[in-house]
């Protein structure tokens, strides 16, 4: 905290509960009565609110309603909670931040009395994710070393991530190329299903799921690889999509609503249920110079923390 708290004002709260708790329910108003905690506003980065004795006033952030977009993705007790935890969350706040035009669409579908109270606040890309230095190049070409290169996924293997259609886009581009498939994210449980359509289609010795990795790997990832794949049907915001452009890779998305809002021509959009043009478009850029997209402009976190704390100070003023 000492180094962006210089004025020694802030604390942490030891919180040890999951989300969507009731226990972490009876335990909000508790904290709500603790002396000299006597907010004059309260920001909610998630929509998982206190329901009973909530904080008036609030400002909630809805970075997506993907759980009841692609509902047989997640479980029901967890949409189910998640849906009354929303409700409230959009009642109770005065003001509700989303990430993306698509997210935003998304909650005046759904409840259209919140409309008004939305602002749309697009996530920022750290200066974490910069092209690589030559030096820094050979690093990491003597760590990620595969004959012709490699595909990239970043993300969970949830349903919409479509992380198979990757492994589909892998299989259509032939074995002699010499390149490969890295799922990063892709935990030992998730990776299964993938593991077994890979071997089904004969490419299991070219597909590599890495559970985590680090900032400073991912970013040589992110350069290194001939293309980021991100085939997901929906997203909130799609932030991988715009790191790998600032570290100088190519980015390949569907050409959905949520993928048109980022990325502008760096981005190559492609048809979302075809993966043989995404392997022709693999190939054909291979070796092309690639623009890279600096995280200036609106895709600042410096940015996205000002407009957020606008919204913040008009609510506690008003």
């Amino acid at each position: 905290l000492a180094e962006v708290d210089p004025r020694g004002v802030a604390e942490v709260a030891v919180w040890c509960y999951g989300p969507y708790s009731e226990r972490a329910q009876c335990r909000w108003p508790l904290l709500r009565r603790r002396q000299p905690w006597q907010p004059d506003i309260t920001f909610f980065p998630h929509f998982d609110v206190p329901l009973l004795s909530h904080p008036h006033p609030s400002v909630v952030a809805v970075h997506d309603l993907i759980h009841f977009q692609e509902p047989g993705g997640f479980p029901l007790l967890k949409r189910l909670a998640g849906a009354a935890l929303l409700r409230g969350a959009l009642d109770l706040s005065r003001a509700v931040v989303t990430v993306s035009n698509t997210s935003r669409a998304a909650l005046e579908r759904s409840h259209p009395g919140v409309a008004a109270r939305i602002h749309t606040i697009p996530n920022g890309v750290s200066d974490v994710f910069r092209p690589l230095s030559d030096e820094e190049r050979a690093d990491a070409l003597r760590r990620w070393a595969f004959p012709g290169g490699f595909l990239l996924t970043v993300g969970r293997a949830k349903r919409h991530k479509r992380l198979d259609f990757a492994v589909r886009v892998l299989a259509d581009i032939p074995a002699r190329s010499g390149i490969h498939l890295v799922m990063v994210g892709a935990r030992d449980a998730e990776a299964e299903p993938l593991m077994s359509l890979a071997r089904s289609l004969g490419v299991e010795h070219r597909v590599h799921p890495v559970a985590s990795v680090t900032d400073r790997e991912l970013r040589a990832l992110y350069a290194l690889a001939a293309a980021l794949l991100v085939p997901s049907s929906v997203e909130g915001f799609g932030l991988p999509v715009l790191e790998s452009l600032a570290c100088g890779g190519r980015a390949l998305v569907p050409d959905l609503p949520w993928a048109r809002e980022l990325g502008g021509p760096a981005a190559t959009r492609l048809p979302p249920d075809d993966p043989a043009a995404w392997s022709r478009d693999v190939l054909a850029g291979i070796g092309a110079p690639v623009r890279a997209f600096g995280p200036e402009a609106d895709h600042s976190w410096d940015v996205s923390a000002r407009r957020t704390m606008e919204v913040i100070e008009r609510c506690a003023r008003a």
